[in-house]
């Protein structure tokens, strides 16, 4: 698939997450936790954005980022519209230092996805998503050559 020109970033944004203790962003854009739950697939095609608010409040050594998206999909012309009703939800929280050299990266996760046709030489066997899904990520730095990461 090649799309030689798309939307990929649109996005308003009210304070700066990396100094205020609140910030919010709106519209299209990429959103990344943990690099692999919720994140940009740089590896694919084409790189997944997605249309969201995102909320990150930040306490320092507390943060959590509050979003609704909805990913972008991509077409082989034009701008790439969302799929409408297929949303995620969640709250991605960090904890820096619970251990020395360590941080706590705690999640609930919602998707939602409109009923589709699954089988339709059958007839009108529909399937409907609605899962949530809690976890935990630990991560960090035991001595001057060891990173560490673990999810669950």
């Amino acid at each position: 698939m090649r799309n030689r020109w798309d939307l990929k970033l649109a996005y308003a944004e009210i304070g700066d997450p990396d100094k205020h203790w609140a910030s919010l962003r709106v519209g299209r854009q990429i959103i990344n936790y943990n690099n692999t739950i919720i994140s940009n697939s740089e590896w694919r095609d084409q790189a997944r954005s997605y249309d969201a608010a995102v909320l990150n409040l930040q306490w320092k050594p507390l943060a959590v980022g509050i979003f609704a998206a909805s990913a972008v999909v991509p077409q082989g012309t034009g701008v790439s519209p969302h799929q409408e009703g297929n949303n995620i939800y969640g709250a991605y929280g960090r904890i820096v230092n619970p251990l020395p050299h360590t941080s706590l990266e705690p999640f609930v996760l919602w998707r939602v996805q409109p009923a589709e046709v699954v089988q339709a030489a059958v007839g009108k066997t529909t399937g409907k998503e609605n899962m949530v899904a809690f976890g935990a990520r630990i991560k960090g730095r035991a001595g001057a050559s060891l990173d560490y990461s673990a999810s669950w």
